[in-house]
């Protein structure tokens, strides 16, 4: 069945893959995440579809199954999931004046805070109740309030508005980028960090967290673009982070996979269980083969030697300032 697309509205849509919700919670409780998610998926649901808009090229997962309280509870536990390292904050600081009023939203305990000059201004917006508090404990002005509660309230108020691995957990993002862009004033910057589909997620299999409950949408730099240009923000640049040490294995592994998979280089691989995979994953556990496969898959893969998240961001105009606030 056809959908038109969240983002743009167009009904020029398509299907890229689907996975099976049972493979879905099995992934999230048999691998390292341990967590069972059964409770947030719809008893008549059997597929989650993954589509893709052929005019903005956005993607999203229907149904837009979203993580509760209890999720992100459970997530919060590993000492990856809230890093007070990301390459990200680096490039973002850098852009950054001093004495700029800063909003983060979804800050988490507020680790972009250090990275700022002593003179800037900062405020985080976060619902984790557990982030907000270590937050608060470091001594942030850090609330649990919504954006969309802000840019009513505080109108044109800040120099920055910025968030890092959020945006693809919103089901309506739409509305919540408009609220964004009212929150800043004219000539401000938004400034937005995602998962890249330019990358190797775009071919990695059985990445549960990239999927419902956690993910409800992906991005890649074209559909980065056509967001920023329906808000009506003028884009300055898009920056792509190389591969972290920590994904480092991930990497590897995918791109060997990839090597043998006999997939386009374009195809989405939701499911580990596609026999092609398989057999290439196989494969690729023997060192020797393994480098082998890396070195061809990387040769084959356009987006080789990117790493996970790209970040894009872009002044509000002047002129456009009353009609993004609508």
């Amino acid at each position: 069945m056809s959908q038109s697309c969240p983002m743009c509205g167009s009904a020029r849509t398509i299907q890229l893959d689907e996975v099976a919700v049972a493979r879905v919670v099995d992934g999230y409780k048999n691998s390292n995440l341990r967590i069972d998610i059964r409770n947030l998926m719809p008893k008549a649901t059997t597929a989650i579809r993954l589509l893709n808009c052929q005019d903005c090229d956005a993607e999203w997962f229907d149904p837009m199954i979203a993580g509760d309280d209890a999720l992100y509870i459970e997530l919060q536990k590993n000492d990856w999931y809230y890093q007070s390292d990301k390459p990200e904050h680096a490039q973002a600081a850098a852009l950054i004046a001093p004495k700029s009023r800063i909003l983060e939203v979804g800050c988490g305990s507020g680790a972009f805070a250090s990275y700022l000059d002593p003179s800037v201004s900062y405020r985080g917006l976060e619902f984790n109740a557990k982030a907000l508090e270590r937050a608060q404990s470091a001594g942030l002005d850090v609330t649990m309030t919504s954006i969309e509660t802000i840019a009513e309230q505080e109108p044109g108020t800040y120099d920055v508005v910025c968030h890092f691995q959020v945006m693809e957990h919103v089901s309506d993002v739409p509305a919540f980028m408009r609220a964004c862009v009212k929150s800043l004033r004219e000539g401000g910057l938004l400034l937005v960090s995602v998962p890249s589909e330019d990358s190797f997620l775009r071919i990695a299999a059985a990445s549960w967290l990239n999927m419902p409950p956690h993910h409800v949408t992906r991005w890649s730099d074209r559909a980065l673009r056509s967001l920023y240009t329906r808000l009506g923000v003028d884009i300055t640049d898009l920056w792509h982070e190389g591969v972290a040490a920590y994904h480092k294995n991930w990497y590897e592994a995918t791109i060997s996979a990839f090597a043998l998979s006999g997939r386009s280089n374009m195809a989405r691989i939701l499911d580990d269980r596609d026999f092609r995979y398989r057999l290439a994953r196989r494969a690729a556990r023997t060192r020797f083969l393994r480098q082998r496969l890396f070195e061809l898959g990387e040769r084959k893969f356009p987006y080789a030697g990117r790493g996970h998240s790209v970040t894009i961001w872009g002044t509000k105009p002047m002129s456009t300032a009353e009609v993004v606030g609508q």
